[in-house]
């Protein structure tokens, strides 16, 4: 079966693949680490947006930033497991009960795979109208779906409004996307009032590895400085020193 890659927003691509080992152990959060071939040598950290385990198939949302990325758009051939690898991280826990999903611009991505998992609402923010993605994806999945864009074409006109939020009919908030954007989501829970829902953020660093041994993707945390890519990507915020 091969790829399937398509264009669904600007400068953003679709690639559907098959890869049954991947698909059958893979978990909401986790990301892969892709050989993007046509002789690029840095594999690519890529977050898995969706998987159909009963058909063997793995979905990832990107954005095309350099070499490896564009060579994602127009490689036809399969996916092998040996181009993907395991899935790596440790994604979001299991929660019982109802789940609010925040996702910031390509941050919207990997909460998919969470949407099909959990009894979900969203909120999901973009620039505007051309950079949102996965909409229809999230109406179909989630109970709720509230669309903000800074400019007003699309939704909600502005950013994502955390504090006009019922935090307390949700067990748990899974949120990513920029850094600021998760911040002030941590702050508008933990000035809402007790007991609040404990907050899951998927943080964004550069990747070399994909493995924890090079480094590059140290965040700070209360217990040091923690690796994302081995240690995350998804912690609990009031872990993070932000």
């Amino acid at each position: 079966m091969p790829n399937v890659v398509r264009q669904i927003a600007e400068n953003i691509f679709s690639l559907e693949t098959y890869a049954p080992e991947f698909a059958a152990v893979a978990k909401p959060g986790q990301f892969a680490h892709i050989d993007c071939g046509g002789g690029t040598y840095l594999r690519r950290p890529l977050s898995v947006c969706d998987v159909d385990a009963n058909i063997g198939l793995v979905r990832f949302v990107f954005e095309v930033k350099g070499k490896g990325t564009r060579q994602l758009t127009i490689d036809n051939g399969q996916l092998t497991i040996s181009r993907i690898g395991s899935p790596l991280g440790n994604g979001f826990p299991p929660i019982e009960g109802r789940v609010l999903l925040i996702g910031g611009g390509l941050g919207a991505a990997p909460l998919l795979f969470a949407a099909r998992r959990y009894d979900t609402d969203a909120l999901l923010g973009f620039a505007d109208a051309h950079r949102a993605i996965l909409i229809p994806d999230f109406s179909a999945a989630c109970g709720n779906v509230s669309v903000f864009t800074i400019d007003g074409s699309l939704g909600k006109t502005g950013m994502i409004d955390f504090i006009n939020i019922d935090y307390s009919k949700y067990s748990a908030v899974f949120a990513c996307g920029p850094r600021a954007m998760l911040h002030n989501c941590q702050l508008s829970i933990i000035n809402y009032q007790l007991p609040s829902p404990p907050l899951y953020v998927s943080m964004e660093e550069h990747m070399a590895c994909g493995y924890g041994a090079c480094l590059v993707c140290v965040c700070a945390t209360k217990s040091g400085y923690s690796r994302v890519c081995k240690d995350g990507p998804v912690f609990e915020s009031g872990e993070v020193i932000w």
